[in-house]
Parts: C-alpha cells; structure tokens; sequence
C-alpha cells in the first residue's frame, strides 16, 4: 500500500534569496526558518541558509536555540502505504471490571503491535486508538477485538479505515516567534494557505522494505534532529551500508515524505495546553469537505481524517487553555449547519501515549508483516493475569 503526500509547498526558485532585508519586522527570519524546515527538515542547514541568506552557522544556532528550545518540534511524515500499512481508527469501551487495566493493556499491545496511537476521551470514557495494519489483516483484528469483548475486557468498539487524513504545519502567519506567543484574533481569522500533506488510502502497494528501512524511519521519527552518524552509532550499523538504505530506500522509495512543524509549547509556557478530538457523525463526504476547510483554518489542528465508509470526521488539535472558548465558538459561528453533529472530547494526558511505527510484527524471514490472533490474546493474558492460550 501507497499513501500518497501532497505537498502544497511553493519552493523559492534556483535564483532567489529570502533576505533579511525583505522580511521587515523582528521574529520574521524564524517565520522563514520553519517554513524552509517544511521542505528541507532540520538538518540540512546549507539548503536552508541558501534560501533564507542566513550564514549557516546562524541558521544551525536560530533552528536549535530559537525554534527546538522553545517548543517547535519537527516530526517526519511517514508514508505508511510505503510499508504496507493502512490508517485505521478505533474507539475502545473498556467493561468496568478491566477499565483500571485499560492503559497497561493498550500499552502491550502498542509494543507488540500495530497500535500506534491510544487516549481516554473525556467525558466520554472511550479510548481513541490508532492502528497502522495491513489490510489483509483488516478481518482478523476485528476478529481479535471481538474475542475481548467475549472475553468482557470491552464492552464495546468501532473500527473504521480512513479515506484519507491530513497532516498539517503550525500556521506561522499566527505565531508571533520573537515573543513565543499566538498573534491572531478568531473574528478576523484568515484563510489558511499552509501545507496539507494529504495520505490516500487508496494507495496501495506491496512494500519492498526491510527490518532495517523500519528502523531507520522509527528513530527518525522518534527525532527527526538525528544525523546520519548518529543514526549508525545508535542502531551499531556500519555507516555507508546505512546511509545506502537511507537515501535508496528510505528515501528513494517515498518511506519519508517530508517534514512537519509543530508547536508544542516551551519550558517557559507554564499555561495548561488542552488536547481535543473533534467527533463528526454522519457526514456525507460534500459535507466533510466543508468541515474539513473550517478545521484547516484553526491554528491548532494538528491533523484530520475522514472514513467514508462509517461517515465519520475526526480533528485532533492541541489548542492553549486561553484559546479554548475562542476555538469551540469559531466551530460552532462557522458551521451553523453541521454544528449538530459535532461532538468534542477532551485527551486525558495522564492516559494517552505516541509509539513510533511497528516493528516487532515485522519478520523478514517469514516474508514481512505477521498477525495471530491468539499470539495477541495471550499478550492481553499477561496483563490480566490469567492463563495463556496454547499459540
């Protein structure tokens, strides 16, 4: 499988040069830095400082002290499809008996697993989860599930492949970069022309990878700041054979298909940050369209997707504590004729938890991706104490 990325990103001509000249007001050569870090990522200094006329040395210093010190982070865009992987979401009612177990038994199966992703929704109770599957193995996970609601682990869940999901930048032209703070007014919120990098499901290939393509792109995405060398020394491989397999493979096979640029917050933000899924239901996909152009425009989106089989939306955003009442009434002014099927849910951090891509279900010597059943059951029989099945 195939997903494919879709850059909106004007890169500057052969001849031209950002200057500091044209940018006229303080903070704006970190505006230009990370929008070059879009399409360059965080270590390629030279190409930076050639677009933007900055020495390099500058460019190294403002990208480590003055961006990644102070709460922009730069995550990979990994192409799922290239390694064979769907996009699915799901969301996990845990029975009242297990519910204490539920983030113990979601974390084993993240390590061991196709589990990416995984957060209590609050109020609603239900976990939010994210599985990078193969397909072919779409029928036996949900098999699995079924197992553990027989089994009275949950007592309920949804599973649904998505359309398509979208990945996005911070809106640079909201953050003002010299003050570390959010410049904008919800009233007067303008039109987003930031980068949308766009997966397809629809994307679809055999994956041509290997244990150590997987791991090249994990500790990438794990830091996206690792050199080459570095990589090599971490991972105890020989530094040409790695950066063959990245450039050839990683690379050359689309594993990674650029680069993302968050805000998280610095160590000086001591003000709450507030993690939020947007629910849709029952959208046809003309009226997702129109959602979707609403949730581009918010500075604090940090992706959305859409399943056309089950009809539903989803936005994920990191919005500050401040900000909060300006965002749910933007949504609520903006769509006044889909607001009746929005639903919000609140990320309880104390039980969420990122995983970089999966790498144990993964055998070269069995010819690449593997799923048992019962091998994930005695996974979840571990947590719970009780007595394996026979695998």
């Amino acid at each position: 499988m195939k997903f494919r990325r879709i850059y909106d990103v004007v890169k500057p001509d052969s001849g031209s040069v950002w200057t500091l000249q044209e940018r006229g007001r303080d903070g704006e050569d970190l505006r230009l830095l990370a929008s070059a870090i879009r399409v360059f990522g965080p270590r390629n200094y030279t190409a930076i400082a050639r677009v933007t006329g900055l020495p390099v040395e500058t460019v190294r210093y403002k990208i480590r002290k003055n961006l990644l010190e102070r709460g922009i982070r730069v995550h990979v865009h990994i192409n799922y499809g290239a390694l064979g992987l769907a996009r699915y979401w799901m969301f996990l009612e845990f029975s009242e008996d297990w519910e204490s177990k539920a983030v113990e038994l979601l974390d084993r199966l993240a390590k061991d697993d196709y589990m990416v992703y995984f957060g209590r929704i609050i109020p609603w109770g239900s976990f939010l989860a994210f599985v990078m599957l193969p397909p072919k193995f779409e029928a036996k996970y949900r098999i699995f599930l079924d197992k553990l609601v027989d089994m009275g682990v949950l007592r309920s869940y949804s599973m649904a492949r998505m359309s398509w999901i979208r990945y996005f930048s911070m809106r640079t032209d909201c953050y003002d970069f010299k003050n570390a703070t959010w410049q904008f007014d919800w009233d007067s919120l303008s039109k987003s022309d930031r980068p949308v990098a766009v997966s397809i499901e629809e994307d679809v290939q055999k994956p041509r990878i290997d244990k150590l393509d997987l791991l090249i792109a994990g500790m990438l995405q794990a830091n996206s700041s690792l050199s080459i060398r570095e990589l090599a020394r971490k991972l105890g491989v020989e530094y040409k054979r790695l950066l063959y397999h990245y450039k050839e493979h990683v690379l050359g096979r689309g594993i990674i298909k650029g680069y993302i640029v968050r805000w998280h917050g610095d160590r000086r933000w001591h003000k709450p940050l507030t993690r939020i899924a947007a629910v849709f239901h029952g959208l046809s996909a003309d009226e997702a369209e129109t959602v979707k152009k609403v949730f581009q425009d918010i500075p604090f989106t940090w992706f959305d997707a859409y399943s056309m089989v089950s009809e539903v939306y989803l936005a994920y955003l990191v919005v500050p504590a401040e900000h909060l009442q300006g965002m749910l009434k933007y949504t609520w002014k903006a769509l006044p004729k889909l607001k009746r099927k929005m639903r919000y849910g609140f990320i309880d951090s104390e039980c969420s938890r990122s995983y970089m891509l999966p790498l144990k279900p993964f055998d070269e010597t069995r010819g690449g991706w593997r799923f048992n059943i019962k091998a994930n059951v005695n996974l979840l029989y571990e947590v719970l104490n009780v007595k394996k099945l026979k695998v």
